[in-house]
């Protein structure tokens, strides 16, 4: 691939950089040939893309003797001094890397080690580059390097031969993630505003620059994942150095240890104001990961909450802001990221209640199941309060009749009598009812005995209550005194 509004840089200041070149035949009367960059990783090992060493058709290698090394120089149409170039005598493809021409989406552990014929002469202008240490993932956002020969326009076909370096920003590791997004754990996103890598530079380096630099990631195949190919802007994918199963495999590892595949994370939050909760789910991840759940306001991008718990209430913090919730599922091969949607915005928690002190109840029964009526249509009702509270409320005396309408017969309801009372706590009082003239021509015309239902409704201080229970009135004779016992 070839940098697209790069600068153009010495050796000197990338001398890990190196092209691998081959050329093989196609047929008994064509030949191919493939310009790829690579890294110096110690004076016998270059690393390089795993797509690069492979015939797009049919689906084979290339013979390690076909392989020439380039290190040392700053352009390739000219010689310098101290200039170096090498044979190939091994290559080493990733075990788990799948050759898939033309496939249209990123193809994980897409990385080769070439062993050379002879060790390079390590100076100045040819150097090896330390991997980053295992498990340091660059963040979003890091500055980064990103070193490659070629042409600045595609559009001519033709490498002007210069080292380019270009200017770029780690991006979204969710972005990078192959045809599903499953494969994050291994791969890095990386973009410049002001350029782009191009064909031809497959397999250089992205580096974390400094005093000491880095390597972090080699540049993939189809590795444009948002925006245009060759053109400013464009975010382009690199296997992630910092994944064990990338690293252990460029240590010399045949069966480095698999990161996590998968993705699918969900939350759920069905009343999203503060003091309630959102939980959420991992999804669906292969080679056994733990997981990580760490809640985000996404406002201003402050870690609300980190650990194992797959839970969040709500704080104070979070109230006007949504939420995300970013997973972290890690196992020995690597860390794969999963993120959720947005929350709606955080509600304030409705304001609390003040506590009222528990009202005084008081409960209130009927003494006896027999009312003495007198003569003028009073009765006495003895009535009990019994609990903490005064006991107030209403007296309601009524029968069932039956009435006929027509040939119809049906049954009423009548009230023949009615009274209030209110009862101190712990008392006894009898209260006075005074039967109506319907109830006094009743109890007359049954002899002096009638059955009627007494309604106690109570309504203060607690809420209402009513207590219902049949009675029998008995008319007092003449000679009996007001106030004697009643059965």
């Amino acid at each position: 691939m070839a940098i697209v509004g790069g600068a153009p840089i010495s050796v000197g200041q990338a001398p890990w950089q190196v092209t691998v070149e081959a050329v093989f035949p196609t047929s008994k009367s064509s030949f191919e040939s493939i310009l790829c960059g690579g890294s110096v990783i110690d004076a016998s090992h270059i690393l390089t893309a795993a797509h690069c060493v492979f015939i797009a058709a049919p689906d084979e290698r290339i013979p390690p003797g076909d392989f020439t090394v380039r290190a040392g120089t700053s352009n390739l149409k000219s010689h310098e001094a101290g200039e170096l170039q090498d044979t190939v005598t091994s290559v080493r493809v990733h075990p788990y890397y799948t050759y898939i021409p033309n496939s249209g989406h990123v193809n994980p552990d897409d990385v080769a080690v070439l062993e050379l014929a002879q060790p390079l002469a390590l100076g100045p202008a040819v150097a090896p580059i330390s991997p980053t240490p295992l498990g340091v993932y660059s963040a979003e956002g890091t500055a980064v390097d990103f070193t490659g020969f070629g042409e600045e326009n595609p559009s001519t076909k033709e490498l002007n031969g210069e080292l380019y370096s270009l200017g770029m920003n780690v991006g979204s590791s969710t972005q990078c993630g192959g045809e599903k997004g499953e494969d994050n754990a291994v791969l890095l996103c990386a973009r410049a505003p002001s350029g782009s890598p191009c064909d031809g530079d497959s397999g250089s380096a992205l580096i974390a620059p400094g005093s000491s630099p880095e390597l972090i990631g080699v540049m993939n195949d189809d590795a444009v994942i948002v925006g245009k190919g060759c053109t400013a802007g464009a975010s382009s994918t690199f296997a992630n150095v910092a994944a064990p199963e990338i690293q252990d495999f460029i240590d010399g590892s045949e069966e480095p240890p698999r990161a996590p595949r998968g993705g699918g994370a969900s939350c759920t939050a069905a009343n999203p104001i503060v003091g309630s909760s959102m939980t959420c789910q991992a999804g669906n991840w292969n080679n056994a990961p733990t997981y990580t759940y760490t809640f985000i306001a996404s406002s201003n991008g402050e870690v609300l909450q980190s650990g194992a718990s797959p839970e969040y209430k709500f704080s104070a913090a979070a109230e006007g802001s949504t939420i995300v919730m970013r997973l972290q599922a890690t196992n020995a091969g690597g860390t794969g990221i999963d993120q959720t949607p947005p929350t709606g915005p955080i509600m304030p928690a409705a304001p609390a209640e003040l506590e009222q002190p528990p009202a005084p109840s008081g409960h209130v029964s009927l003494a006896g199941a027999s009312i003495a009526v007198r003569s003028d249509g009073e009765a006495a009702v003895k009535l009990s309060c019994k609990g903490t509270g005064t006991c107030r409320g209403k007296l309601t005396l009524t029968i069932k009749r039956m009435t006929k309408k027509g040939k119809k017969k049906q049954t009423k309801t009548e009230t023949i009598g009615t009274a209030t009372f209110s009862i101190a706590p712990g008392r006894t009082a009898t209260i006075e009812l005074k039967l109506n003239r319907a109830g006094r021509a009743l109890l007359g015309a049954h002899h002096g005995r009638l059955s009627a239902t007494l309604s106690i409704l109570k309504s203060s201080p607690a809420p209402a209550q009513a207590h219902t229970g049949n009675v029998r009135l008995v008319r007092q004779q003449a000679a009996t005194a007001r106030g004697a016992k009643r059965r």
